[in-house]
C-alpha cells in the first residue's frame, strides 16, 4: 500500500511560497485595474468615447472610460501600462506553476479546472461559496509541505456555502448558470 503522503522537497516548498505570495499580490493588483483588454474608441455624433472591451465568461463586454482627451490618453497609457506588468507577472505565475508540475505536485484535472475557473469568475467564492472536499484537501497538501497520495483525489468539484456569513461580497453569483457555462452537460 502506499504511503498516505509523501515529504515535499524544499525546492518545491519555496517555489511554492513564491507562487502562493505572487498570487495574493495579484489578487490586489487584479482588483485595481479594470480586467486586462483593448481599448476602442466610438464615434457618436462627432465626438470620441473610449471603452475597454475584453473578453469574460465567453461574451464580450465593454465598460466606458469616457469621452476623448488628453487626460483620458494618459490614463489609457497607464492602463495599458498596467496591463503588459500584469501579463508579466501572469507569465512569471505559469512559470512557477510548470516547475511545481514538473517537482511532482497535483493540479486538478481539464474538467475540474473549468468549472473552478468559471466559479470564481462568477464570483461564488466572494459571496461565500468555499471549496470543499478532495480538491481542497489536496490544496492543503502543499500548505502542509507534502504531497498526497493519488488515492485521495476524486474526479468531483465539491462546494458549500454559509450564507449568514457574508460580509461586503456581491450576492448575486448564479452557481446553476456557472455550473451551466463550464460544462452544459451539468443540469441546473
Amino acid at each position: 500500500m502506499d504511503a498516505a503522503y509523501n515529504r515535499l522537497d524544499p525546492a518545491a516548498l519555496t517555489l511554492y511560497a513564491e507562487l502562493l505570495g505572487q498570487l495574493l499580490a495579484a489578487q490586489g493588483e487584479a482588483a485595481a485595474a479594470p480586467a486586462p483588454g483593448t481599448l476602442v474608441s466610438k464615434q457618436v455624433k462627432g465626438s470620441t468615447y473610449w471603452y475597454v472591451q475584453y473578453a469574460a465568461l465567453g461574451a464580450r463586454r465593454q465598460v466606458y472610460l469616457g469621452p476623448d482627451s488628453p487626460d483620458l490618453r494618459a490614463q489609457m497609457a497607464a492602463l495599458e501600462a498596467t496591463w503588459a506588468d500584469l501579463r508579466e507577472d501572469a507569465e512569471a505565475r505559469g512559470t512557477l506553476v510548470s516547475m511545481l508540475l514538473a517537482a511532482g505536485l497535483p493540479a486538478p484535472d481539464g474538467a475540474a479546472l473549468r468549472v473552478l475557473e468559471v466559479l470564481a469568475q462568477r464570483g461564488v467564492f466572494r459571496a461565500g461559496g468555499v471549496l470543499v472536499g478532495s480538491h481542497a484537501f489536496a490544496a492543503y497538501g502543499p500548505m502542509l509541505g507534502v504531497q498526497w497520495s493519488a488515492a485521495w483525489q476524486t474526479a468531483d468539484v465539491d462546494i458549500a456555502s454559509a450564507p449568514d456569513i457574508r460580509i461586503a461580497v456581491e450576492a448575486d453569483a448564479d452557481l446553476p448558470a456557472a455550473l451551466v457555462e463550464a460544462n452544459p452537460r451539468f443540469l441546473p
